[in-house]
């Protein structure tokens, strides 16, 4: 299997080079060089926010089902039903405020990244959505690089990092411990990205 998967696997590069590969720019090329300093910082901050959420998330849920079991203990124990509204009432904002906070993207808007950017970059942005876009679908050949050096390629389960990814951190970010805080799906890689984009470019 080791020969075979070394054999097989000799097109994959780093996903930063894959990228510029399927920007059509001479490789290797740093990211800043692509989209932009502004760029990067606005989807490491969107990551950044993303896992604020999930932390927000949680304590909301424990207020707001701390304020459900006051509001039932109230009814059930004390017959004082009245005054059980006010929390019952509270509990279902901070459900209502915890939905709509899992239901943002924490993705930059592309309109915004590019508005302040050179031309090269302006075309490099919508490029990175589309890389992602393709990566998660299975169009492109990504596997794993685990810490003791064996290949795997990527299962259904972790292509979804790429679709789950509003950082866009599998590509800007080399650093597993940046994936586990700013991709919400799980499991995500535990070794370095991989990727063969098949002779494939971007539209740009």
């Amino acid at each position: 299997m080791a020969s075979e998967t070394q054999r097989d696997y000799l097109k994959h590069e780093r996903a930063t080079d894959a990228f510029a590969r399927f920007c059509q720019v001479e490789i290797p090329t740093a990211l800043p060089a692509l989209i932009g300093k502004s760029a990067i910082s606005a989807y490491f901050d969107s990551a950044a926010e993303s896992e604020a959420n999930v932390r927000c998330r949680g304590w909301t849920y424990v207020s707001a089902f701390t304020l459900a079991a006051i509001a039932l203990f109230l009814t059930l124990h004390l017959d004082l039903s009245f005054l059980a509204i006010a929390p019952a009432l509270s509990a279902g904002m901070l459900l209502g405020r915890t939905r709509r906070i899992g239901l943002r993207t924490n993705e930059p808007r592309i309109e915004l990244l590019i508005a302040e950017v050179s031309q090269d970059e302006r075309d490099s942005i919508p490029n990175l959505d589309e890389f992602c876009r393709r990566a998660a679908s299975g169009r492109f050949g990504i596997i794993e690089r685990h810490p003791d050096g064996s290949l795997h390629p990527f299962s259904d389960d972790l292509l979804k990092c790429f679709s789950a990814d509003g950082g866009k951190l599998l590509v800007l970010s080399d650093q597993p411990e940046d994936w586990r805080r700013g991709i919400r799906h799980r499991p995500v890689p535990r070794g370095e990205v991989l990727t063969d984009v098949r002779s494939a470019v971007a539209a740009n």
